[in-house]
């Protein structure tokens, strides 16, 4: 059951990483610097998302405990807590973040021969459109404990493959073949994807609670 279990998972990993190098390939071909950026920018959004994915853990032990209780409505109820403390943190994230993009980019545009301009105007450029995608993708990390709470390990296996094979690497290959965009196209696909990918994850966690549900009430009735 443990190996069942954790299969999706790490080729959900795997997955994931493959796609991720797969953008970053697509991505130089608006040059050297736009991967640099992009590299920055990704590591920008992990100040917030980082607290954010801390807390999802927290969540996952929390509703598996409830749920393996059997106490599903406690476990209904966490669950839209969760989600409200995740918006929270990224409705504020993102208005921090905002005011802080163009100090902290500027840090990364440091180098031995000086201050970049281009370089920081490219890194404030592509994490302001990533910072945009931020709050939706807030719904993804209170959605993912209540769907590995059920065990259901392999939607979030399509909920990722979604994110990179569906949002995000066609987007950008759309952007790079079939548009006159910039470096800009990098920031946007990350942006647009993880707006898409926060909205599947609501609507499987809302599936999933809905299915727990029934199976609730027909267990009640037998």
């Amino acid at each position: 059951p443990i190996l069942r279990l954790s299969f999706p998972s790490m080729v959900e990993k795997m997955a994931f990483s493959y796609g991720k190098a797969e953008v970053n390939k697509m991505a130089s071909s608006y040059g050297t610097e736009a991967v640099g950026a992009a590299g920055i920018s990704n590591n920008m959004s992990g100040l917030l998302t980082g607290w954010q994915f801390g807390f999802q853990d927290g969540a996952t032990a929390l509703l598996g405990q409830l749920l393996g209780a059997g106490d599903l409505r406690r476990t209904i109820a966490a669950y839209r807590r969760v989600l409200a403390i995740e918006l929270l943190i990224g409705f504020f994230g993102v208005i921090l973040f905002h005011f802080l993009t163009s100090p902290i980019a500027y840090l990364f545009s440091l180098s031995s021969g000086g201050y970049d301009n281009g370089f920081h105007t490219m890194i404030v450029s592509t994490f302001r459109y990533e910072l945009t995608g931020c709050l939706l993708l807030s719904f993804y990390y209170a959605s993912v404990p209540i769907i590995l709470a059920t065990k259901r390990t392999r939607l979030t296996l399509f909920i990722n493959f979604c994110r990179i094979f569906v949002f995000r690497i066609p987007l950008i290959y759309y952007f790079l073949n079939f548009t006159d965009l910039d470096y800009s196209a990098v920031g946007l696909t990350v942006a647009i994807s993880n707006a898409l990918v926060g909205i599947l994850s609501f609507i499987c966690a809302e599936t999933v609670i809905r299915i727990e549900i029934r199976k609730d009430k027909a267990k009640a009735n037998c």
